[in-house]
């Protein structure tokens, strides 16, 4: 092969192979063993104390891993409870920390598995500014100042999929940053799958996916590589990605005979519209006025990507566009940019510039940093651009968790920050954002935040008895009291007995079921059916017998109807 197609920067660098020995390579997986440990019990240490005992719990994760529990603890266990609301890989990372009951109804199980997620981040990181010849101190140093970042610590702590997907995408980039120095397959080949479950975890990583695919035809045309070579190298890149998206829709169609089943909303039907409240949330910015606020978002987010998106672009017109790499990196960091303006832009919906939906770049900056390390070249240079580097990350605290505190389109990380200024339990509390936007009175919504409710509701039930499939409930309401009582058995849901059966039993109950548990929800299908649930004592067959905050519990009395 030849190196026509390779920066300088590239072509001095040894082949590594050459460059480790069987000793050095065993020490280095050591050590990275052991970042990987202290990074998961450091993560799993902040979740289990300022998210599980303090309550700050998405209702994303938790039905995520609700559902992840159902596969294992329903009667009868099955795979299918899955779903398919969410992307499969989202819910089965799970699956490990949801076979045993203790730390499902403790929830421990959520900060567990994407702490680790969390850890494997910095791992990956780690081994990618070792690639390019960063010492390991300063690579270390680097690594541990993003992982101390509260945006990147609060989602690898509070079970949500971002960082699960992220660690995918960024292997991913790694990969790919191996292969361009290489050009071994084996790296591309990885790449793809890698893709492939970020894509399985989060259906936008297909994104940086369709990205790569030019990418890799030009930097081969350039290299001059065969047309054979060609159509082989891009096969081995994208058959992992085509597996694994044709997988996902074979199963859609087999089990919900529709295709793209996955690609359309899923949590209701015109009745669960038409009673949604009204929200006042459009605006109309337009197409500079978008980029303006997307891009507002990541200055106060994590101002190093918009540096390092500047830096890749004057070092590629500096080197008169040889170094392609640089362009590359900063075509991956434009992406979700893109992406964002584009959602935000078509639909008028400012909460597509919510704060989880702008980290993505976040581990990708630290890539582009690792090849512009490599770039620069010289011992000084390279010092001085690592003390950059480190220092622009360190003073981002302060703007991420200012963001956090105070941007109004945000999933409970206003929460989180207050639990770790506060250090006591957030239940009861109210956190800023919705990705609605504002309520119909022109007010910022607001979650409220905790568990007690459910909590209290579950502990109730554990302790009535109430036979295997006796409490009728839509679980894509009640999966927090499903989960927290740890007896998913007892409820008649759509997950053990599809939406036909359910809704049969929706509508004629008596005899069917001895309780109905439903809530105060718009989109409680139990609710939007018998609309005098919501109202103790409009129904002669309905005897409320526990009412919690959001929750009410009626048995059925089949002779009164």
């Amino acid at each position: 092969m030849t190196s026509v197609a390779l920066p300088r920067a590239a072509q001095r660098m040894p082949r590594l192979a050459q460059a480790r020995t069987i000793a050095e390579g065993r020490r280095e997986r050591i050590e990275q063993s052991v970042l990987f440990l202290v990074a998961w019990l450091a993560y799993f240490a902040v979740g289990y104390r300022y998210v599980v005992q303090h309550h700050v719990l998405t209702v994303d994760a938790t039905s995520r891993y609700a559902h992840a529990f159902f596969i294992w603890h329903n009667d009868p266990p099955k795979l299918a409870a899955v779903g398919f609301i969410w992307a499969p890989i989202s819910t089965l990372i799970f699956l490990p920390a949801a076979a045993l009951r203790a730390l499902s109804t403790s929830l421990v199980g959520m900060p567990l598995t994407t702490a680790a997620f969390g850890a494997g981040l910095i791992v990956v990181l780690y081994r990618g500014l070792r690639v390019v010849q960063m010492p390991k101190l300063q690579a270390l140093t680097l690594v541990l100042a993003f992982g101390a970042n509260p945006m990147i610590v609060y989602y690898a702590v509070n079970g949500m999929s971002e960082v699960p997907y992220l660690f995918f995408l960024t292997v991913a980039m790694v990969q790919f940053m191996l292969w361009f120095l290489s050009r071994e397959p084996k790296h591309l080949i990885v790449c793809g799958i890698m893709i492939s479950l970020g894509l399985l975890t989060r259906y936008e990583v297909l994104l940086w996916g369709f990205l790569l695919v030019p990418v890799l035809t030009v930097a081969m045309i350039r290299q001059r590589v065969s047309r054979d070579y060609l159509e082989g190298t891009l096969i081995a890149f994208l058959a992992p990605i085509a597996y694994g998206l044709g997988m996902w829709i074979f199963l859609n169609w087999l089990i919900q005979g529709n295709p793209f089943y996955w690609l359309t909303p899923q949590t209701g039907s015109k009745q669960t519209e038409a009673a949604a409240p009204p929200i006042s949330n459009a605006v109309h910015w337009d197409a500079v006025e978008t980029l303006r606020h997307v891009v507002d978002v990541y200055w106060q987010l994590f101002p190093p990507t918009l540096l390092v998106f500047a830096a890749l672009l004057l070092g590629f017109v500096l080197r008169r566009g040889r170094d392609m790499m640089m362009l590359t990196l900063a075509a991956i960091l434009a992406v979700n940019v893109g992406f964002i303006w584009a959602l935000t832009f078509k639909t008028h919906l400012p909460g597509f510039t919510q704060l989880r939906y702008n980290m993505r770049d976040m581990p990708l900056t630290l890539v582009a940093m690792s090849w512009l390390y490599l770039a620069v070249g010289g011992r000084w240079r390279r010092h001085a651009l690592w003390l950059a580097c480190l220092v622009s990350i360190v003073a981002t605290y302060p703007t991420t968790w200012h963001a956090m505190k105070t941007f109004r389109y945000q999933f409970l990380e206003q929460a989180f920050t207050r639990s770790l200024a506060q250090d006591r339990d957030q239940e009861g509390t109210r956190s800023l954002g919705w990705s609605l936007g504002v309520d119909e009175y022109g007010k910022a919504a607001h979650y409220d935040v905790g568990v007690g409710a459910a909590q209290r509701m579950g502990d109730y039930v554990t302790r009535v008895e109430a036979p295997r499939s006796s409490i009728l409930t839509d679980d894509a309401q009640t999966f927090w009291v499903m989960l927290l009582c740890g007896c998913p058995q007892r409820f008649f849901d759509r997950i053990d007995y599809g939406d036909a059966r359910w809704l049969d039993a929706v509508a004629t109950p008596w005899g069917r079921v001895r309780y109905i548990l439903v809530t105060d929800h718009y989109d409680d299908q139990l609710a939007l059916h018998w609309p005098a649930l919501r109202t103790p004592g409009k129904l002669k067959w309905a005897h409320l017998v526990r009412r919690e905050p959001g929750y009410l519990l009626y048995r059925v009395d089949a002779r009164e109807r």
